[in-house]
């Protein structure tokens, strides 16, 4: 089963409780449940890191693409000339378009990289809020009742 099933759940379980119809138990149960669920793994600083190279590799690329553009129009031999000139031209000029293209390829897998390091960031803090939270309801459900409060002889009759 997956996570997100796993969590609707018990869910599910824990919106069914009759608190009144001794559910404490079975409130219980159902937290214990979705406390079995695993958090998000994974190292939102690891995914940065990864975005950082890709960023950089993009800036490379951009660079050697701007200087093949520049060689391709007029830094080949001038001793190149007629079919041989327009052929090395044509593919100089092929490969600053190859490397531009794969440059916007890295750019876009940093940024996507980068977004999904700021979801599981704050996937991992809100699933410790909610660990923390069940944790809390658990210990409650777990606790003996407090008896209630004594008479107080100024409470009406």
């Amino acid at each position: 089963m997956s996570k997100l099933k796993d969590l609707q759940q018990a869910e599910q379980a824990i919106r069914a409780v009759d608190p009144f119809g001794g559910g404490v138990q079975q409130l219980g149960l159902a937290v214990e449940k979705a406390l079995a669920v695993a958090g998000p793994v994974g190292s939102p600083g690891a995914i940065r890191e990864r975005a950082k190279a890709y960023a950089e590799t993009a800036k490379a690329y951009a660079k050697a693409s701007e200087d093949l553009g520049a060689v391709a129009t007029s830094g080949l031999p001038s001793v190149w000339t007629g079919s041989v000139a327009e052929h090395a031209t044509q593919a100089v000029k092929a490969l600053a378009n190859e490397l531009a293209v794969s440059q916007k390829a890295l750019q876009q897998g940093a940024s996507l990289l980068g977004t999904w390091a700021d979801d599981l960031e704050w996937a991992q803090n809100t699933d410790t809020h909610g660990v923390d939270s069940l944790n809390r309801a658990l210990s409650r459900c777990a606790a003996p009742s407090s008896p209630p409060p004594a008479w107080n002889p100024r409470w009406p009759a």
